[in-house]
């Protein structure tokens, strides 16, 4: 599991905004592999599937 931003600071709002992005488009994060095997799965999750949390923690609410 992955914590990407666990407080709200400038660096951490900066870190979700590119971790929302990845998760968006489907690519891997910049501290994982770039192996963005995730882009083309049909089927796999979305924004709109997350909760409150999901959402806080993607800097969306």
């Amino acid at each position: 599991m992955a914590i990407s931003s666990g407080t709200r600071t400038p660096a951490s709002w900066q870190d979700s905004a590119k971790v929302r992005e990845a998760f968006m488009s489907g690519d891997s994060p910049a501290d994982f592999p770039e192996e963005h095997y995730e882009a083309d799965w049909t089927g796999r999750f979305t924004l709109e599937q997350l909760n409150a949390t999901g959402r806080r923690g993607m800097g969306l609410d």
